[in-house]
């Protein structure tokens, strides 16, 4: 589940270090180009974090900041409402993914701890 907006992510992240001149979208929503080679950086650094089984949570936490900066970056230049929502859904394919491939299991806590409801639909 978390692995195509994972592959989306490290392509954007790979594109925006290699090629930054060819990245017109993210210079039309407001960025220097200056700016796009240190958020490569900072996208493919929280993707690494999310890949490694043991710092998988720390890299989903850091990945929902990032997208939600592309969120916000997104209403502020009024964009449609399908471009304002899809780092949402990444969002929520990143961290179902990472729940149902066991992301908790490796760090020993699971959100079943935390409410008895989920044990039904986690453990299933």
């Amino acid at each position: 589940m978390s692995a195509l907006p994972a592959l989306v992510l490290l392509i954007d992240g790979s594109a925006k270090l290699v090629k930054p001149a060819m990245m017109k979208g993210t210079i039309s929503l407001g960025y220097r180009e200056s700016a796009i080679v240190p958020l490569g950086i900072v996208l493919l650094s929280c993707m690494l974090l999310y890949l490694i089984p043991r710092t998988a949570i720390l890299g989903a936490i850091l990945l929902s900041g990032y997208l939600g900066g592309a969120v916000a970056t997104h209403v502020r230049v009024g964009e449609s409402i399908f471009n304002i929502l899809l780092p949402v859904v990444l969002a929520v394919l990143l961290w179902g993914g990472g729940f149902g491939c066991g992301m908790t299991s490796s760090v020993g806590w699971c959100p079943s701890d935390l409410n008895p409801l989920l044990a039904v639909s986690i453990n299933r």
